[in-house]
């Protein structure tokens, strides 16, 4: 299998090259940037002279804390470094998120990082928790916010980016509950009957590919001069949870086990396996997190594509070849619909 050959020859012989394309005078938002991936984004752009980093948190007490631990590590960086609160359990926080942005200068790069890997079924907003994180909430910010920085590459005369933090594990994704009538794709996700949240991470994953993929086809970088695409970070230490143990189905153990940010948050206890895999084989969240920073600095070739490891590859699985495009065309007209029942118009680009 090509995926299991890549990530097997990253995680041993390969890292992503240091990025060092200046972010002068730029300005960028990456969601979840208190901690984990996103956090250590900051820490790379800063030495690249970025002008403002807006860091988009659910908490606002630790997007500060993260703002006074960046001042720490650089204190003589003349950054701006700007807390907004944002919760992509909530489309209304999505959407008021993006009024205050729209206040803005000028916007440069959207690093959308934060998503959370399920262990434990939970419907927020109609959808599935992380089916709302990972894949609406995210879509929704790119659309909402993709204007915008349509409008700034025009008024700078340089190209912007929106870039989606998504894992080479998509290409793994069984996606079972696709292999359903048309336009019940996102109804039986939703169902906890027919939902295998083992298989979750993954197909969330793989929609974030086509998200991409549909946003980089609906606006052409040659008119938006916007650039779209989707990284992957790799295994990192801390690692994104992996629910090798169910926790136990209360509210009060919820959000000890299923509120993650990436790479951030892992169970309260691991087992073996996971320690072996962070300890041995996991790159520093340092390394995965220069993929971040090269898919908001990316060439235009990149539009439209996935670029773990800071370079183009094919989409293997599920997103590959004709059937992909099937299932991505399939996947759009439920997902256009969702959109568009919390913001009209929102998917004109």
């Amino acid at each position: 299998m090509p995926s299991f050959y890549v990530n097997v020859r990253d995680t041993f012989f390969r890292e992503p090259p240091i990025q060092t394309t200046s972010f002068a005078n730029r300005t960028v938002i990456i969601t979840g940037a208190n901690t984990g991936l996103g956090f250590a984004a900051c820490e790379l752009l800063i030495p690249l002279h970025v002008f403002k980093i807006i860091l988009a948190v659910r908490s606002s007490q630790k997007g500060h804390d993260a703002v006074k631990t960046l001042r720490a590590q650089f204190p003589t960086s003349s950054v701006r470094l700007q807390v907004e609160k944002l919760d992509m359990g909530s489309h209304k926080s999505c959407l008021e998120f993006t009024d205050r942005m729209k206040l803005e200068p000028r916007l440069d790069a959207l690093i959308l990082n934060a998503g959370i890997w399920p262990v434990i079924f939970k419907m927020t907003e109609g959808n599935e928790e992380s089916i709302t994180t990972n894949v609406i909430s995210t879509a929704l910010l790119a659309f909402l916010l993709h204007p915008l920085l349509s409008t700034s590459a025009r008024r700078y005369d340089c190209n912007t980016h929106i870039t989606i933090v998504s894992s080479t594990l998509s290409a793994t994704a069984k996606f079972k509950e696709s292999r359903v009538a048309e336009g019940e794709i996102f109804k039986t996700l939703n169902d906890e009957k027919t939902s295998d949240l083992g298989d979750r991470y993954q197909v969330t994953k793989l929609l974030e590919i086509f998200i991409v993929r549909i946003l980089a086809n609906l606006s052409p970088f040659e008119r938006s001069g916007v650039i779209v695409n989707a990284n992957a970070p790799g295994y990192v230490n801390p690692p994104p949870p992996f629910p090798f143990r169910v926790p136990p189905h209360s509210t009060d153990h919820y959000s000890s086990f299923c509120r993650f940010t990436n790479s951030s948050l892992q169970l309260e206890k691991q087992n073996a396996i996971i320690n072996f895999l962070s300890n041995h084989i996991a790159r520093k969240v340092e390394v995965g997190a220069r993929t971040l920073v090269f898919g908001a600095s990316a060439p235009a070739e990149t539009h439209g594509r996935f670029v773990p490891d800071c370079e183009i590859r094919e989409v293997y699985g599920m997103g590959w070849g004709v059937e992909g495009e099937k299932l991505q065309a399939r996947v759009w007209d439920e997902l256009r619909v969702i959109l568009e029942g919390i913001k009209k118009r929102v998917c004109e680009v």
